[in-house]
């Protein structure tokens, strides 16, 4: 969901859980859904929740996630494309998975909306070690699969540009440089196919 930033949305999705709550009242201890309504305030206030793709990229990269990256969609979009690495689970199937000290469970959808409704629904049932991939899959192909630099910083070969470049060329991107009317197609990305083992 563009133009509307996650923090919004969860704002909002935070906020109807408290009044639904109101008027439902409490439910069976097996389906209680607990919302700690400073603490979600503080987690959005200071985006603790978010993690950066360029984050995920370079733990991928190293061989030393100290992640779980999830993939919401559904098994068409996943197996079309998906960050190496991720796994396609359920909500129920992320609750069902043992937990391992200090891992953080991150998630992405098909849009920043759905993230963010599953990201409350697991934070709500006791979850506090899951996350949101910042910018979702529209970031990570904006950053890591497709960077867009200008011909000048292309030519210059600056660190920042040599790193974007290595980071896009490992999952299988290419650097973007802006044309002559400042528009460029949104290229599809593709699975990677000497991709290197990746275990999350």
């Amino acid at each position: 969901m563009k133009g509307i930033s996650t923090n919004r949305i969860l704002a909002g999705i935070a906020l109807l859980c408290g009044v639904l709550a109101l008027f439902i009242g409490a439910p069976t201890r097996k389906e209680k859904i607990e919302l700690d309504m400073r603490q979600i305030a503080y987690v959005l206030q200071t985006k603790s929740h978010l993690v950066p793709v360029a984050e995920v990229a370079d733990a991928l990269i190293s061989g030393r996630p100290d992640f779980r990256l999830i993939d919401l969609r559904s098994e068409a979009e996943y197996e079309k494309y998906h960050i190496p690495g991720a796994l396609r689970l359920s909500v129920a199937e992320i609750l069902g998975m043992p937990r391992i000290p200090y891992e953080k469970v991150i998630l992405y959808a098909a849009s920043d909306l759905v993230a963010a409704e599953n990201w409350m629904l697991l934070y709500g049932r006791g979850m506090r070690n899951v996350y949101l991939l910042e910018g979702g899959l529209d970031a990570w192909k904006a950053e890591i699969l497709f960077p867009t630099v200008s011909p000048e910083a292309l030519a210059a070969k600056t660190p920042e540009i040599e790193k974007k470049r290595s980071r896009s060329e490992f999952f299988g991107g290419r650097l973007r440089t802006v044309g002559a009317n400042g528009a460029l197609p949104e290229p599809e990305p593709a699975m990677p196919e000497n991709l290197p083992e990746l275990s999350l």
